[in-house]
């Protein structure tokens, strides 16, 4: 795995069925990189090589920070304000995982909720249309507030 397998042209990263993966990072066009470790490990193990944080790290940050206790938006790259949200808990963490700079809205459907991307690209999902705009509204509310943090040069950090 490397960074190449999680940059800023993400879309989302998806729990699959296969023998062999896990989830897929998914691109533009539908072009998908599948992944044998679970969607938090993936984020976890690229944060480390790459940024030398994990994502427990990052996720005891927001939690301080914003009192956020589930469902925690992360911080992946502040050069691009790259931001992943989760849509929903698991037990073996392989939730769906939105790219925030991509999403650009949240159709209500009989089965669940249409995500329209920036790009054209379009998910279906079983979760509920306000799950994901609360989700959608707490990863602008983290970002923002790093980025206020960040141009007023104060550690994002609390201790």
């Amino acid at each position: 795995m490397t960074k190449a397998a999680l940059n800023h042209n993400v879309l989302y990263i998806e729990p699959i069925s296969h023998p062999e993966f896990l989830c897929h990072v998914v691109f533009a066009k539908g072009r998908t990189l599948p992944m044998k470790t679970a969607a938090e490990h993936h984020i976890d193990h690229v944060l480390i090589e790459c940024f030398g944080a994990s994502i427990a790290s990052r996720k005891l940050n927001v939690k301080r920070a914003h009192n956020i206790k589930r469902l925690v938006p992360i911080i992946i790259d502040d050069t691009h304000d790259f931001v992943m949200f989760p849509l929903h808990s698991c037990k073996y963490n392989n939730a769906i995982w939105l790219n925030l700079r991509h999403v650009m809205k949240f159709i209500p459907t009989e089965s669940g909720t249409m995500i329209t991307f920036r790009t054209g690209d379009t998910m279906h999902t079983h979760i509920d249309t306000r799950v994901c705009e609360n989700q959608y509204r707490r990863a602008l509310e983290v970002l923002d507030y790093f980025k206020k943090f960040k141009h007023l040069n104060i550690s994002y950090t609390i201790e």
